[in-house]
């Protein structure tokens, strides 16, 4: 999910400032990329990423003047008060649900909120297209904690490797993940993260068509490679778990952002397909 948009552009036009879909866009990957290099650096991913406010960084990522980000900071506070401004998805990721669904991929998602993320999925139809809706605040835990994906595999009855996770914030989504085991896809309509390991897709669209190629050959693609991840390392040894240290390479795959969790149909014929090869 994304701001709303619509309400973003509209309240920027009412201050003469005409911003487009496309640059709330980049400055949203922006925004984040900011926040993964910091967290890189310096983990954990902070608790608040925007002591400011997100409309003010926002605001600021697209250069726009004190005055309208201002207004743009109280008029997003009393809207997302009122119902939520995490309201706004684009086309391509309903066509590749869509798709997927047909497929026969079994989905969930993964959300860090504040407890009203089914009923955005709801309103936007498309909650049909998700077996289960995880929600931080029910959850009483937040990604990138272990015990978050751990807790959510129980309630799926799926082990790690039987499940893909798909997310836009490294040090979130990818990190978090791959502690539990899971295999990582990362979305980078940018392309910022070129020298950071693992699988990187420009765009929700291009899934399908990479979930094809891993399937006909699994072992050409780092999905389930372990990476060290210090600072959660620290935390499983408190609990006793292990973390492999093997580094893991980067793939970029070349030919509007949703975290889901994806469990492979035919799973059987592909777990044959990798001992085969």
């Amino acid at each position: 999910m994304f701001p709303d948009e619509e309400f973003l552009i509209a309240v920027a036009l009412a201050s003469g400032i005409h911003l487009t879909h496309e640059q709330l866009r980049d400055a949203y990957y922006q925004i984040i990329y900011e926040l993964d290099q910091k967290a890189r650096q310096k983990p954990p991913f902070p608790e608040d990423p925007w002591p400011d406010g997100y409309a003010r960084t926002l605001a600021t990522t697209l250069g726009l003047p004190n005055r309208v980000a201002t207004r743009l900071a109280e008029e997003w506070r009393q809207r997302h008060d009122d119902r939520n401004l995490w309201t706004f998805t684009r086309p391509e990721v309903r066509n590749t649900l869509i798709l997927l669904k047909r497929t026969g991929y079994r989905m969930s998602v993964l959300s860090n909120s504040d407890g009203r993320t089914r009923t955005v999925f709801k309103d936007l139809r498309l909650l049909s297209f998700f077996e289960h809706i995880f929600d931080s605040r029910e959850l009483r835990a937040a990604k990138p904690q272990r015990q978050v994906f751990d807790g959510i595999l129980s309630k799926l009855r799926l082990s790690p490797r039987d499940v893909i996770y798909i997310g836009d914030i490294y040090t979130v989504d990818v990190w978090g993940a791959r502690a539990a085991g899971m295999g990582a896809i990362h979305l980078d309509p940018l392309g910022n993260y070129g020298d950071w390991p693992g699988i990187h897709l420009p765009s929700v669209e291009a899934l399908p068509r990479w979930l094809e190629c891993y399937r006909a050959r699994p072992r050409a693609y780092p999905l389930f490679e372990p990476r060290r991840i210090p600072y959660l390392e620290r935390a499983e040894r408190e609990t006793g778990r292990k973390s492999s240290s093997r580094p893991s390479p980067t793939y970029r795959h070349k030919p509007g952002t949703f975290e889901t969790l994806v469990k492979w149909p035919a799973l059987t014929c592909w777990k044959r397909q990798r001992r085969a090869v």
